[in-house]
């Protein structure tokens, strides 16, 4: 009796196929095809996470953007408001300083 490869081959005239197992086969085929859907799986999780990871950055630039403008906008505010508030507290002390000065020439 021959054997090959764990296949039993029998000069008696059995079958070539007499020695394979149906349930090795078919243990190997499922493990091989779960192997292949976990690394397909485990692609797409690494994929996701650098996605995620990128929609973070984004994230964080356009918050740091934000803020960077609403301080610049502030600082443009105040600057478009400082000569007409400059302007209109000293006519108001020259008002008062006036008003004090014509009252005691009166007296």
């Amino acid at each position: 009796m021959a054997q090959l490869n764990g296949l039993n081959l029998n000069a008696d005239g059995d079958k070539w196929y007499s020695g394979i197992n149906i349930g090795d086969i078919l243990k190997i085929g499922s493990k091989t095809y779960s192997d292949t859907l976990k690394a397909q799986t485990d692609a797409d999780n690494a994929a996701a996470a650098i996605q995620l990871e990128k929609l973070k950055i984004q994230q964080a630039q356009a918050a740091a953007q934000a803020a960077n403008a609403s301080s610049t906008g502030v600082v443009a505010k105040i600057k478009a408001y400082a000569l007409p508030i400059a302007i209109t507290g000293a006519v108001v002390i020259g008002g008062i300083a006036a008003y004090f000065y014509f009252k005691k020439k009166k007296v």
